[in-house]
């Protein structure tokens, strides 16, 4: 019985007489297995980033964040496409390279992931300063969390300070005040709902920030009142600007 390899399949010629009967068999080697899996593991994850997307942030912005799974499950493709046999290589020579090239790519993509989800985390996270005692700011906190922000929490018994250094005008002032963001950060004054913040870190606007001064009642943190009206407003992004409505609750 005579065997050749043609393209990656096994060639078994029968040695019966009459016509040769042809039977194609595509080896599946560990590293073959190995390689399926990975890629699945990375359009799963890709599924489930754009799939636990907070509400309020973009298709782009979810996106984004999915690039280094993506890009990894790309080149996958460009060396399988344009650098030979790839990872369905068959050769102990051909496999030794390909492993080598693989290993070195998933520990590329390892890292963009790693560093993506860094990002991630601390672009979402919000440290807020407020009174140990104050409870309608820790009923604020909690939902702020429950909706998936990563949230630091800061005690302190005066807030002035932080309130003037953060650029609160006074009339804007509330129980608390937070900053979200990494490079880009923006200052949460009051008892702002969960859309105005989903909305302002998606759209990313040139402001400073947002605040609902006071406590008005029906607010995130004050009863939650979807009734409730109130007004979000916008702090400029120049000191001594007049805060602008942004948000309207209620109407």
């Amino acid at each position: 019985m005579k065997v050749q390899l043609l393209s990656g399949l096994r060639y078994r010629t029968s040695s019966r007489t009459g016509p040769p009967v042809r039977q194609f068999e595509k080896p599946v080697t560990g590293h073959n297995l190995f390689m399926m899996a990975c890629c699945a593991l990375m359009v799963v994850g890709t599924g489930i980033l754009i799939a636990s997307a907070p509400a309020g942030q973009s298709l782009a912005d979810t996106l984004l964040l999915a690039v280094p799974m993506l890009g990894c499950v790309g080149l996958h493709f460009v060396m399988h496409r344009f650098m030979g046999k790839s990872c369905h290589s068959h050769t102990k020579q051909d496999q030794k390279k390909m492993t080598n090239r693989t290993m070195a790519l998933i520990a590329l993509g390892g890292f963009l992931s790693l560093s993506s989800a860094t990002f991630a985390e601390e672009d979402k996270t919000v440290t807020v300063y407020k009174s140990p005692l104050c409870g309608c700011c820790e009923v604020w906190t909690q939902a702020v969390e429950a909706a998936g922000y990563k949230v630091v929490v800061e005690d302190m018994e005066d807030l002035s300070a932080i309130k003037t250094q953060a650029g609160v005008p006074d009339d804007m002032q509330a129980c608390h005040t937070a900053v979200i963001g990494d490079d880009r950060k923006y200052i949460i004054e009051g008892h702002v709902p969960l859309e105005a913040i989903d909305k302002m870190m998606s759209e990313r606007p040139d402001i400073h920030g947002i605040a609902v001064p006071g406590m008005p009642m029906g607010s995130l943190g004050m009863g939650e009142d979807p009734d409730a009206e109130y007004t979000v407003y916008a702090l400029g992004s120049k000191p001594g600007d007049t805060p602008q409505p942004y948000m309207t609750k209620g109407q």
